[in-house]
């Protein structure tokens, strides 16, 4: 992602990292499905020999088609390590967008780690393949990546973030009913992916914007942030699906993008207020 910002025309960083994010979503999508459908021919090993095969066939791909790129920086690598501290020390506004990532890809692990359970298990009892189909209703992430790149580079990626946020913690309400319907978990999931991954390109094209020199050290601190948070929403949705099942998940899920948007409303306000008073000193000086 870093790369892809690094090497766009100034004016089209958000629309080139939302196209090469739809196109990692399509394959997360894609991958999810022919898991399942591999899972249940050859067994849960053959998923990870086509893993490491397609990988394989990417490596190969990239080494003989990416540009060389000279580095930006002459820092050691400790040195460039220790940096990447020294940014979260000293910049609010990626702060703030890793606690949002946080928020968002936590519930997103809450849902994908135990999503599968509840489709294996009654009334559905659904097989391999089937569960890896219901990846599919998760396109609207890709559509929800352009849309937020093209808002990104209009500056507006801020509001964007509330709202996309916004829709994240109203999916689990049909995601909540999916215990008892198909169709409500479909219509929660499409909401949800859009909500997640639209927020989440929001987040990365404004963290870009802070050091265009440094936007892989940048990127760093947010993903590490954001994958810690994935690991946090996986654990807990697991230990709550084996106490409290389905509902269980649904409030944790919930919980993690309600309070990301909560946030984000306090810096609204408080970013409101701070031009207001300006706006009165400015009146009052002229």
């Amino acid at each position: 992602m870093p790369f892809s910002a690094s090497i766009a025309r100034e004016g089209e960083q958000g629309r080139v990292v939302s196209t090469v994010m739809s196109g990692l979503l399509i394959g997360i999508l894609v991958s999810r499905v022919v898991a399942g459908l591999v899972a249940e021919v050859v067994g849960w090993r053959g998923v990870f020999v086509l893993g490491a095969a397609l990988t394989a066939v990417a490596v190969v791909a990239l080494w003989r088609t990416l540009p060389v790129v000279a580095p930006s920086t002459s820092l050691p690598y400790p040195r460039l390590l220790l940096s990447v501290l020294r940014l979260i020390r000293d910049e609010p506004v990626l702060r703030f967008r890793m606690a949002l990532g946080v928020s968002g890809y936590a519930s997103f692990g809450a849902l994908w780690t135990s999503v599968g359970f509840l489709l294996a298990a009654p009334p559905y009892g659904l097989s391999e393949a089937r569960i890896g189909l219901f990846a599919l209703f998760g396109v609207a992430g890709a559509v929800a990546a352009r849309f937020a790149g093209r808002l990104a580079d209009r500056g507006q990626a801020f509001g964007a973030t509330g709202a996309f946020l916004a829709l994240v913690a109203l999916s689990w309400i049909p995601l909540g009913l999916g215990a008892f319907s198909l169709v409500a978990l479909a219509i929660g999931l499409v909401v949800f992916d859009l909500g997640v991954q639209g927020s989440h390109i929001s987040n990365q094209n404004t963290i870009y914007a802070l050091h265009p020199e440094a936007r892989s050290r940048l990127n760093t601190a947010y993903m590490t942030s954001y994958f810690l948070g994935g690991a946090a929403g996986s654990g807990l949705s697991s230990a709550l699906y084996a106490s409290h099942g389905w509902a269980g998940v649904s409030i944790v899920g919930a919980a993690f993008p309600t309070a990301g948007f909560l946030l984000w409303l306090v810096v609204a306000v408080r970013g409101r207020r701070r031009r207001a008073v300006a706006d009165r000193r400015a009146a009052t000086n002229v």
